[in-house]
């Protein structure tokens, strides 16, 4: 028996990542909780164009914008761009975080932040990183 109305809602769709699941879902969907990690459907391949666009348009943005390390990141299958987007946010020590990580054919954009009030350093980020990392992949099909 088909549902019209389900087959309807899934002609268009996108990947979704929640926790170390990613599924795909229709296209109007959004996740509600957690934090968002924008998708780069089949893009995998392209990481490195991927990173030299957004290294561009973050020294694009201001003439004092600063890249610290540009390159892999802390665990396989990672790559990460650091940098300071101004220089008050590198005398307030506000670091950038863009973390890339490839699953499969895809890439998983996650962006993160240092902020002493928070208690988020350069190393909790990168904890966290190794952490996702490690629990980041796609649904088997059984699932």
């Amino acid at each position: 028996m088909k549902n019209t109305r389900i087959e309807r809602l899934f002609e268009h769709t996108k990947l979704l990542c929640f926790g170390r699941y990613v599924l795909t879902a229709p296209v109007d969907s959004r996740l509600a909780f957690g934090r968002d990690f924008p998708t780069l459907a089949n893009q995998a391949k392209d990481i490195d164009k991927v990173m030299d666009a957004e290294r561009a348009k973050i020294l694009a943005a201001d003439k004092t914008a600063e890249i610290n390390y540009f390159g892999k990141g802390p665990a396989p299958n990672t790559w990460l761009i650091r940098s300071y987007m101004d220089d008050t946010a590198k005398k307030l020590e506000l670091e950038g975080f863009r973390n890339y990580h490839i699953v499969g054919p895809h890439i998983f954009v996650n962006d993160r932040g240092t902020a002493k009030s928070r208690g988020v350093t350069a190393d909790s980020i990168l904890q966290s990183t190794i952490e996702i990392a490690q629990n980041l992949r796609p649904r088997t099909p059984d699932e």
